[in-house]
């Protein structure tokens, strides 16, 4: 479709807008999603077990089925602790988002300047962003949902202003 960035990007704006105006709610929508993540990593980790020759293998996918299944517990019974591992996790995400974009941006030679533009504002933010979560990951359950939706709401501008397939 010839407008999809445009309307990908306005939707990961307006999502990214309710992130910030409902941080709480947020924060826990993401914990949610990442014990759900971690629930299935396990069932598919035990689903490959059998498939594995030696004992070596079996007990490798055992341990880390249950690691997954572990940690999906951890953080969906526990929201704040989960919310300050999360937020370690979040941090160096956000740092590797960034300086992807960044490093992206530098590649890219003929792309119009407003879109150049927003790329860059886009990689600095994320980055910004992903050192203020490693300077103080115990914030509170408001502070990944703000994140986030200020991640998906500069991405959402970003894609918005991309080149149009002509």
């Amino acid at each position: 479709m010839k407008n999809s960035n445009l309307i990908y990007g306005i939707l990961f704006a307006i999502l990214g807008f309710f992130c910030i105006l409902y941080p709480a709610f947020s924060t826990l929508w993401v914990e949610i999603m990442v014990g759900l993540g971690l629930f299935a990593g396990a069932i598919f980790t035990f689903m490959l077990m059998p498939g594995q020759r030696d004992f070596r293998g079996k007990a490798f996918y055992a341990l880390l089925g249950v690691l997954y299944a572990a940690g999906g517990v951890f953080i969906v019974a526990n929201p704040v602790q989960g919310a300050a591992a999360l937020m370690t996790a979040l941090g160096f995400i956000f740092i590797f988002e960034g300086l992807l974009v960044l490093m992206w941006l530098s590649k890219m030679k003929a792309a119009p300047r407003v879109f150049k533009g927003m790329s860059l504002l886009n990689g600095i933010v994320t980055l910004v962003l992903g050192v203020l979560v490693l300077l103080n990951p115990s914030a509170g359950m408001w502070f990944i949902g703000t994140l986030v939706g200020i991640d998906l709401l500069f991405t959402g501008l970003s894609m918005a202003f991309s080149p149009r397939a002509q």
